[in-house]
């Protein structure tokens, strides 16, 4: 029978066959003088002696299931097993990083496998390798509203491994870390793009070798994505007019832009407020803050706040008006046209309306018999001069003026001296007795001479006054208004005679009255005379006197 294999089956190889076996394998196999860790799950098994025609297996002992790779030897075929030929080292992968592991080898030729040879000692399943350190010293070296640049040194331990490349990672206000980007290893320096305008960042930096990422950098301070170089800008928005009561408090919060930083300042006439008693003054960072308590007249204007840069400047107003009652009015208080009855005050408006418009002004007065001050009146609305009447002639009096607004009443402003209740002047004197320069059956016309004494006051008219036969009292029948010295006296009785005079007027009042003018009787000015019975006549050397008519026929 040959021995020799059969290496290709043909149809004439049909036939029945005897097979020896042999239950020992010499095989001179050794244990690997070499394992290498390469990964943390894969073993590498170096250098046992080969055996030729022969093939090996290895095996994990320490595995829940045995892990077998099989080593065949040449021309062997077994399905689903991956052959491996004449080799004196493997590479064991599938391991669970951390866990200790024995291994073992055995050959395997034609005529089966030998006893496995196995490892004296347990080896960890681990990179022969760790981690990198920590990258150092970064920082953000510029930025825009979105972009930050970055900067940063390589670790100090690469932990055994070269450093293969760095990951960039970035966190907002309210997020969690994420990568932000990859460069290699030969670049120290990355910009970060993408971010929101305004919004605040953090960033790190991890180096990365053969075993993976290693410890995070030091995170950069918060980083807000803003423009490098931007002119300042005050926002307005807190900027609102203040319209309160003399008493209570108020306040500004403003945020101001601008890059770099702007220095802020607030004034108010020019002139720059620091913090004092009742008044704090606070810039912070992109803020300024003005806050007064207790705030008085004294606090109303116009603020002005500020911000600069080295690319511009900003400036912002707001009023701020504080309500309270006004000054008192202005003086002096002068006393005017006193006569025996009241007077005329007239003053100044107040410095201060107190922040609302002088509605009107009340006047008090005081006899300085009593002491007591008593209303003497109010102006209708904010005339600065008022009338008083009311006076008790002969009596002293002072006098004094509050301005009245929303908020209250003023302090008062006051005469110096007491005032006493008299004329300055008197009544006018007489006139001439009035002549009569036309008439008619219903009218006269009368003129007359302005008195010689105008009492010490301007004449400002006159009073005509008649009386007929039949009442003999005298009654008021026309007035002349200013210095005219003629009238006119209307709505006579035809046939009645009449008597006329004048009173000069001024400021004390009408003056005595004139002598009375000659007998007048209302009569049609061009109607021819008729005589009539005569009642009686009177002889006076030649002229004939008439006294009395009858028929309507004029003697």
């Amino acid at each position: 029978m040959s021995q020799s294999p059969i290496s290709l089956v043909l149809r004439k190889d049909h036939c029945k066959y005897q097979m020896l076996t042999k239950t020992d394998v010499n095989l001179n196999g050794n244990v690997p003088k070499t394992m290498v860790a390469l990964q943390s799950n894969t073993i590498k098994l170096t250098r046992w002696i080969q055996k030729r025609d022969v093939g090996y297996h290895v095996e994990d002992l320490l595995t829940p299931v045995s892990v077998t790779v099989l080593l065949y030897p040449k021309n062997h075929v077994k399905k689903h097993i991956f052959i491996i030929y004449f080799l004196t080292d493997f590479e064991v992968t599938g391991l669970t990083p951390g866990h200790e592991y024995k291994f073992r080898v055995a050959a395997v030729n034609a005529e089966g496998e030998s006893k496995p040879l196995e490892t004296d000692t347990t080896i960890v399943a681990k990179n022969p390798f760790d981690e990198p350190g920590a990258p150092g010293h970064l920082k953000a070296t510029d930025w825009d509203k979105d972009h930050v640049d970055l900067a940063w040194t390589p670790p100090k331990d690469d932990g055994g491994s070269p450093i293969t490349g760095y990951i960039v990672e970035k966190k907002d206000k309210f997020g969690d870390w994420e990568k932000a980007l990859e460069v290699p290893a030969d670049q120290l320096k990355a910009t970060v793009p993408d971010l929101i305008e305004g919004q605040p960042y953090q960033f790190r930096v991890r180096a990365v070798n053969a075993a993976g990422p290693g410890d995070a950098s030091n995170e950069t301070p918060t980083i807000i994505a803003k423009p490098r170089n931007l002119a300042p800008k005050i926002d307005r928005t807190n900027l609102i007019e203040v319209r309160i009561r003399a008493g209570q408090n108020f306040n500004f919060d403003v945020k101001v832009s601008g890059e770099p930083m702007p220095t802020t300042k607030w004034l108010i006439k020019n002139k720059e407020l620091k913090s004092a008693d009742r008044l704090k003054v606070q810039h912070g960072e992109y803020n300024t803050k003005l806050s007064v308590k207790n705030a008085t007249r004294a606090e109303s204007g116009t603020y002005t706040v500020t911000a600069e840069n080295i690319n511009g400047k900003d400036i912002a107003d707001v009023e701020v008006i504080v309500l309270d009652v006004p000054s008192p009015p202005g003086g002096p208080l002068k006393v005017s046209n006193v006569h025996a009855n009241g007077a005329k005050l007239s003053w100044r408006p107040p410095a201060d309306d107190g922040g609302q418009p002088v509605e009107r002004y009340v006047v008090e007065k005081m006899d300085e018999a009593t002491g007591r001050w008593v209303p003497a009146g109010e102006t209708d609305g904010p005339e600065t001069s008022l009338a008083i009447d009311g006076l008790v002639p002969g009596k002293k009096y002072k006098f004094r003026v509050r301005a009245v607004n929303r908020q209250g009443k003023s302090e008062p402003l006051q005469t110096t001296q007491a005032v006493e209740a008299k004329n300055p002047f008197d009544e006018p004197g007489k006139t001439s007795a009035p002549e009569i320069t036309d008439y008619d059956r219903d009218f006269v016309e009368l003129k007359w001479d302005k008195p010689e004494n105008d009492g010490g006051a301007p004449i400002t008219g006159y009073i005509i006054e008649k009386r007929d036969k039949f009442n003999p009292n005298w009654e008021k029948c026309a007035e002349v208004e200013g210095d005219v010295t003629r009238g006119k006296v209307n709505d006579l009785n035809e046939g009645t005679p009449y008597e006329f005079r004048i009173r000069a007027v001024n400021k004390a009042g009408p003056g005595e009255p004139s002598d009375a003018s000659k007998i007048h009787v209302a009569r049609p000015k061009n109607r021819k005379y008729q005589f009539g019975a005569f009642s009686k006549v009177l002889t006076k050397n030649t002229h004939i006197i008439v006294q009395t008519y009858a028929n309507n026929v004029y003697s």
